[in-house]
């Protein structure tokens, strides 16, 4: 019997039993490792009478091959075992009752604006609310800023068109230019 068949022998009767992942991998390294039995066979080629050496270089392959997809298909099998087998074991039971959870609160700080916005309330002031997406008018020119003012450029404000028209509100100044205008001014 040949070197190559002994091997081929040994190793399919190895691979035939239940093997764990290393043991596979420690297979794979004595077959096909920098001094792996098979690795071995391929540096002997040239030594090989040259008659002789095309087959045996066709049967080392065909053996090199075989043992290759046997190993690949066992680390398959062994990869695809253990996802379902964590998947058994992992599994939900989504009739149990849900988690109690905590309501949220409100944030002191949006509680103490609350509180302010109350008291001032109380005493003839008003609490107005305005467009987020604000006309470069009021943003702006009602408010006295000059052309070449630095809260114009286009780092510090987001223009929403090319006309440098629309632009998103950059303080809140521009709702006291529209309530003065909606309604009386107190002065």
């Amino acid at each position: 019997m040949s070197d190559l068949k002994k091997i081929k022998d040994e190793f399919l009767t190895k691979l035939s039993g239940k093997l764990n992942l290393s043991e596979i991998n420690e297979i794979k390294s004595n077959l096909f490792g920098k001094n792996g039995l098979i690795s071995l066979q391929f540096k002997k080629i040239g030594s090989i009478a040259e008659s002789e050496r095309k087959k045996f270089a066709s049967d080392l392959n065909v053996i090199k091959d075989e043992l290759q997809n046997l190993i690949d298909n066992k680390i398959n099998e062994i990869q695809i075992s253990e996802i379902n087998e964590k998947l058994e074991k992992e599994k939900i039971d989504i009739t149990l009752p849900e988690r109690t959870f905590k309501r949220g609160k409100i944030h002191p700080v949006s509680q103490t604006i609350d509180e302010i916005s109350s008291i001032f309330s109380e005493i003839g002031f008003s609490v107005e609310e305005g467009p987020d997406v604000e006309n470069e008018y009021n943003n702006f020119t009602a408010l006295n800023t000059p052309d070449n003012h630095p809260a114009r450029d286009m780092h510090d404000t987001f223009y929403l068109d090319e006309k440098k028209e629309k632009v998103i509100r950059t303080y809140n100044s521009p709702i006291q230019n529209r309530n003065n205008i909606k309604n009386k001014t107190p002065f």
